[in-house]
């Protein structure tokens, strides 16, 4: 979910297919049993300081991910309009 967002492309374009389009890729076992990553954090995320760090990172390079996509598209809009 964090490469996607890395790719160059439209801003929107990318945070579709990253949320939208793969989605609807997910099996229906995915879809019924959730997200494999937010169920490791659920489930052993408080018991480890190395895991629950680890994860932490991961969750937070998402989130840098999702910022960089969208200031980029904001980038371009100014740009273009």
């Amino acid at each position: 979910m964090i490469d996607p967002l890395n790719r160059p492309g439209n801003a929107l374009d990318l945070l579709k297919d990253t949320f939208f389009h793969r989605i609807k890729l997910f099996s229906h076992y995915d879809k019924k049993h959730g997200c494999p990553f937010n169920n490791l954090i659920n489930e052993i995320g408080d018991l480890e300081l190395a895991y629950r760090l680890a994860l932490k990172k991961i969750i937070d390079d998402w989130k840098q991910a999702i910022i960089r996509t969208i200031e980029k598209g904001k980038y371009h809009k100014k740009k273009y309009f």
